[in-house]
C-alpha cells in the first residue's frame, strides 16, 4: 500500500468519527472497530471500488517492543482533519517477524531491500519485547530471531538474482 492509499483509508476512516492506525485501531472510540470493519473493511464496497481495505484490529492484537508508542509516525490528510498514528518500520518489522505469518515475509523482506528498516535494528528491538508478552502468544526471541535470518537469507539471495 502507498501513501496516497493510506492517506485515503485514512480520511475514509475519519469521516466514520474515529481516528485510525494503518492496521485500524480506532484509539478513541474502540467501539467504531465493527464499523470500520463493514464500511472500509474486507469485502466491502470501499474494498471494491478502490482494491484495498482496513482491518480493524485492538491494541492488543500485535506484539511490539517496548517503547513503540513513543515511535509512533502522524500521517494526516490534507484533504481531512483525522490523524493517523503510523507504527515505525523497525516496530512494525518485529511485530510482522512475531506473528509468524507466511503472508508477513515478503513485506519484511520488502522493509529491508529497500531500506524502510535495518535489521540489525530489528534484531535489536527484538529484544526489546516484553517477556510477558512473548509467553503469552508463544514465540520466543530465538524464534523472531531465526525468522529475521532466513528472511535476510532471502534478501541476500533475491539481490544476487537480480532483485531489489
Amino acid at each position: 500500500m502507498n501513501r496516497g492509499s493510506l492517506e485515503h483509508l485514512l480520511r475514509a476512516a475519519g469521516g466514520i468519527g474515529a481516528s485510525m492506525e494503518a492496521d485500524i485501531v480506532a484509539l478513541d472510540a474502540p467501539d467504531l472497530t465493527d464499523l470500520v470493519e463493514g464500511a472500509i473493511g474486507e469485502r466491502s464496497m470501499f474494498h471494491e471500488t478502490f482494491g484495498y481495505y482496513a482491518q480493524a484490529v485492538g491494541l492488543d492484537t500485535a506484539i511490539l517492543p517496548d517503547g513503540w508508542d513513543e515511535r509512533l509516525k502522524s500521517i494526516q490528510s490534507p484533504a481531512s482533519s483525522a490523524v493517523g498514528l503510523a507504527l515505525d518500520p523497525v516496530d512494525l518489522a518485529v511485530a510482522k517477524l512475531a506473528a509468524r505469518r507466511e503472508k508477513d515475509r515478503p513485506f519484511v523482506a520488502a522493509l529491508f531491500a529497500y531500506r524502510f528498516a535495518d535489521p540489525a535494528v530489528v534484531r535489536a528491538r527484538i529484544q526489546e519485547v516484553p517477556a510477558a508478552r512473548l509467553m503469552a502468544y508463544g514465540p520466543t526471541v530465538s524464534v523472531l530471531e531465526g525468522g529475521l535470518v532466513r528472511i535476510m537469507s532471502s534478501v541476500q539471495n533475491h539481490g544476487r538474482n537480480g532483485g531489489p
